[in-house]
């Protein structure tokens, strides 16, 4: 038979530790990876490898209400249309917040395309990029606005890490929190236009590649970070 003072006791380590779990769990400080902000318009070249910004991009434009709350989440967000030597277009979209006291906050496609009256043709899949500097584990999704039909490839980075939405962000914000970090997020978006998903698809790697090449060692950290512990079953190119 246990002694009687037992169970009292264990109430008490139980309440103590509900109580003082937000405090463990509340960012005091923000994590080594931040301190050092990137310059996104400095990080990311406006011309490489036969890439050039296409001086007649036409961006889609945000309703406002959904723009007050981009404004309100991201510290840094940079827009821009590039073009090849064969005239096709690839826009990126780049976005970097450490604003949230409490969790990261990075809105992702699945989300913001809907809220800008497009409907997601093609569930989001995950894909993993070989690149010739290293690995990107990213996802793809197709949506759909009339006439306008857009093949996205996005990946995150949360910490100085490569992430997925889901568990594993999840667990990083829970790592973060109880080390009293902060962590920052940096979510980069390419998307074209075109109705053949594939061939779009191929374009965007083919991009990556170049943007990832092009970018100076000391800067490239930023857009691919480390890789997650465990990527899970990822479809390759």
């Amino acid at each position: 038979m246990r002694p009687p003072f037992l169970r009292p006791l264990a109430v008490l380590a139980v309440m103590l530790v509900s109580t003082a779990m937000p405090v463990w769990l509340k960012p005091t400080h923000p994590s080594a990876h931040t301190t050092s902000k990137p310059n996104l318009e400095a990080i990311v070249p406006k011309a490489f490898a036969g890439w050039t910004i296409d001086p007649e991009e036409f961006p889609i434009l945000v309703p406002q209400d959904l723009q007050a709350v981009i404004d309100r989440t991201y510290e840094e967000d940079l827009e821009r249309t590039y073009m090849d030597a064969h005239g096709r277009r690839v826009m990126l979209s780049m976005a970097y917040t450490t604003h949230s006291e409490k969790s990261i906050q990075i809105h992702r496609p699945e989300v913001c395309y809907p809220a800008q009256g497009f409907t997601v043709e093609h569930n989001s899949e995950p894909v993993r990029l070989q690149t010739p500097v290293g690995v990107v584990d990213a996802t793809r999704l197709v949506a759909r606005r009339g006439s306008r039909n857009e093949p996205i490839t996005y990946w995150a980075i949360v910490g100085g890490e490569q992430t997925r939405f889901g568990m594993h962000m999840r667990w990083l914000q829970v790592r973060n929190g109880l080390t009293g970090a902060v962590p920052d997020g940096l979510l980069i978006r390419l998307s074209t236009i075109g109705p053949d998903a594939d061939a779009a698809f191929a374009l965007q790697t083919s991009f990556v590649d170049d943007l990832l090449a092009s970018v100076t060692p000391a800067n490239r950290i930023y857009l691919l970070g480390s890789a997650p512990s465990s990527a899970g079953a990822l479809a390759k190119r």
